[in-house]
C-alpha cells in the first residue's frame, strides 16, 4: 500500500525543481496534491509532468498575500476534504547584485516570499491539520542559500576593498 494513500498535500513553490520533485514523490506514494505557485504557465508545466489526473489540482497565487494563502487552503479542503501535509517550499532569490545596488523594494520582495509566505502557509494550514487529527509541516529551502559566490558579503570586487 502507498505510504500516503488518503493523504492530502499542499505544496507551495510547486513549479520549481524542489516543489515539483516533492509533488512527484508524494503522488507516487498515493497523496492527492494541491500545487501552488505564482506563475500559471510554469505551474501548468509542472502539473503536466505529473500525470496525476484528478489527484492533482492547481492554485495560482502569491504566497506572501494572506488572501491568496487563505484561498489556497480553502480550495484544497474543498477539493480533497482536508489537508494532511504542508510543504512550505515557496522561495524567492531576487536579483543578484551587490547589496548597495539593491533597492529596499527588492529586498522586501524576497523577505515577503521567503519569510511571510512560509509563516502564512503554516498559520492557515494548522487549523486544517488539527481538524484531521494532525499532520506534517515541512519547510524547505535550497542549497543556493548556502552557496558561496566568492564575493565577501555579496559585494563586488571594487566595494570589497573598503
Amino acid at each position: 500500500m502507498a505510504k500516503l494513500a488518503g493523504k492530502v498535500a499542499v505544496i507551495t513553490g510547486a513549479s520549481g525543481g524542489i516543489g515539483s520533485a516533492a509533488a512527484a514523490a508524494m503522488l507516487a506514494e498515493g497523496a492527492q496534491i494541491m500545487l501552488a505557485g505564482r506563475d500559471a504557465n510554469r505551474l501548468k508545466l509542472a502539473c503536466d509532468h505529473l500525470s496525476g489526473g484528478k489527484s492533482v489540482r492547481l492554485h495560482v497565487g502569491d504566497p506572501a498575500k494572506e488572501a491568496d494563502v487563505i484561498r489556497l487552503f480553502e480550495e484544497a479542503a474543498a477539493a480533497f476534504g482536508g489537508v494532511d501535509i504542508v510543504f512550505a517550499n515557496a522561495g524567492a532569490e531576487g536579483r543578484i547584485a551587490p547589496l548597495t545596488a539593491l533597492s529596499v523594494e527588492e529586498f522586501d520582495e524576497v523577505q515577503l516570499v521567503n519569510i511571510r509566505g512560509t509563516w502564512l502557509a503554516i498559520k492557515h494550514a494548522v487549523p486544517l491539520l488539527v481538524a484531521r487529527g494532525g499532520g506534517s509541516i515541512i519547510c524547505t529551502s535550497s542549497v543556493r542559500g548556502q552557496r558561496r559566490r566568492g564575493r565577501p558579503f555579496g559585494l563586488c570586487r571594487e566595494q570589497a576593498r573598503y
